[in-house]
């Protein structure tokens, strides 16, 4: 679902200033082995050259920086104008030191700063990207361009109150640019301002939009936020803008996906394939399209599809449906990737093992018997008998992060605790199970509606029990869960408000039987 930029040189609408600095001293123009910085007073060479690079016409463009650098190796402009050639190729390192040399024979070159900067935050380089963007904003402190890409690299390292402030600082400079609502509304959220960030989405979805690269960052953002069916609308205006956008397809046809229209999500994939720059550039999207097309033509009883829906963050973030008991069609290939992930991360190589790990989720063997034993722990302290386990979390540097979700959550969760986590779990390794053929479809619904039972008995809706399941993701691997967090927390959002969603369409309160 995401996008890149070719280039900020485009958005900057002001003319700059260019100030010679000669007296360079042990610069890196000089270890490069440039005489001395030198700016141009003409940019024609350089404003019909990022035309080109705008217009997707990278080899001439390339082709004409390369001309002026070979009669005078010394031009910061072809330099920084190579740099955007290689940024519009995805090429971070060869753009980088096309930077460098840019910046090295003209040291106030605001938009080689800018752009470097926008090359290390490719790179997750957060560090070196925060560092550009501050020299562009010290040489050109009224661009609000800058100071939105600042915010935007500090949010993706995990600074949210300085993303949030930066995004407001870009606000202040350009009050209708709708990319820095976006960015200071996805820093609210990471501050749980709920309120806040709900009031900048709403000012962006107001104002006018001017640019694919506008409505991409919202379209992005509200996919992220489990609204499916508003990003539908921003990328009918991509399109409209330009017919052959062939991410913006690929993007509509994921939110047509997750909304189950998988008739449109289809069509969208075939024009994003027509127009992709290569045959197979959508190979693996036609594949996961197939295999919900599967999952919708074998679904099962209401019941049982309720016993499925307790998969559905899991499945969903696979890629799998949740009508079938398989998820998907299947293959060979998904078959062995399927059992060397069962072997590696629950060490289960057969049917005796699927049961025994099944068994233990089944009877609160499982991390919930963990989250108990720290509930014991915060209420009386550690007695010899616990020793040897939280000697284990501790080598494997777990326990503190666990020991602060169940301070969090232990009190509100009571004796329940993580049952959702173990729970939903087992239905997903009963559908796993069926799929390697360690068991039967008869096995598998038998095995799946008793532990539908007990999860609709505990908890309240869906909303409850995906909400614990998360915590218990948390306290299970604190690293993954910061890795696939928002990944997940778009499919939560999704399922809960999405009209074909499993949650959505299935009651919670429905029949299950004894």
């Amino acid at each position: 679902m995401f996008r890149f930029d070719i280039s900020v040189s485009k958005a900057l609408s002001l003319p700059i200033v260019v100030i010679v600095v000669v007296n360079v001293g042990f610069s890196f123009a000089f270890l490069a082995g440039c005489s001395k910085p030198v700016v141009e007073e003409n940019h024609d060479l350089r404003e019909k050259g990022l035309a080109l690079v705008h217009s997707g016409k990278l080899k001439e463009a390339a082709s004409l920086f390369n001309e002026k650098l070979a009669q005078n190796d010394n031009s910061a402009d072809a330099h920084y104008g190579l740099g955007s050639v290689y940024s519009a190729e995805r090429e971070e390192d060869k753009a980088i030191a096309e930077f460098n040399r840019a910046i090295a024979l003209n040291p106030r070159f605001e938009e080689a700063y800018n752009d470097r900067g926008n090359q290390y935050k490719a790179k997750a380089m957060y560090e070196q990207a925060i560092s550009d963007y501050t020299k562009a904003i010290e040489i050109g402190p009224h661009r609000y361009l800058h100071w939105y890409l600042r915010s935007a690299a500090y949010r993706q390292k995990g600074d949210f109150a300085k993303a949030r402030m930066d995004a407001t600082e870009a606000i202040a400079r350009g009050n209708r640019y709708v990319p820095a609502y976006i960015c200071r509304a996805r820093a609210e959220q990471a501050l749980n301002l709920k309120a806040e960030a709900k009031a900048d989405l709403d000012i962006a979805l107001s104002l006018p939009t001017f640019s694919k690269y506008e409505l991409d960052r919202l379209a992005e953002y509200l996919w992220e936020e489990g609204d499916a069916s508003s990003a539908v609308k921003q990328y009918d205006k991509i399109i409209e803008l330009d017919p052959k956008d062939h991410d913006a397809y690929s993007s509509r046809s994921d939110c047509y996906a997750a909304m189950g229209d998988l008739g449109k999500a289809r069509a969208d994939l075939n024009l994003a394939a027509r127009y992709a720059p290569e045959p197979d550039w959508y190979k693996v999207s036609f594949k996961k399209l197939n295999s919900l097309d599967y999952d919708a033509a074998h679904g099962v009883s209401l019941p049982v599809r309720w016993a499925l829906a307790c998969s559905a963050l899991m499945f969903t973030n696979h890629g799998d449906g949740n009508n079938s008991l398989l998820g998907k069609a299947p293959s060979k290939d998904s078959i062995d990737r399927k059992r060397e992930s069962l072997s590696s991360q629950w060490g289960i190589n057969s049917r005796e093992d699927l049961l025994r790990v099944l068994n233990d989720l089944a009877t609160d063997s499982g991390h919930n018997s963990s989250w108990q034993e720290y509930m014991k722990y915060q209420k009386t302290g550690v007695n010899p008998l616990q020793m040897l386990d939280f000697s284990r979390d501790i080598a494997h540097g777990v326990f503190y992060s666990r020991l602060a979700v169940v301070s969090e959550y232990g009190t509100k969760f009571g004796d329940r605790g993580i049952l959702a986590w173990d729970l939903c779990r087992y239905v997903c390794l009963v559908r796993w199970g069926l799929r390697l053929g360690y068991i039967t479809e008869k096995e598998a619904i038998e095995m799946l509606m008793p532990a539908a039972r007990r999860l609709q008995k505990t908890y309240g809706s869906w909303k409850q029990m995906g909400e614990e399941y998360l915590v218990g993701r948390r306290f299970w691997d604190e690293q993954h869960w910061k890795k696939d967090d928002a990944d997940y927390t778009r499919i939560y959002k999704l399922l809960l408000t999405e009209k074909n969603s499993p949650w959505v369409k299935i009651p919670w309160n429905l029949d299950l039987g004894d």
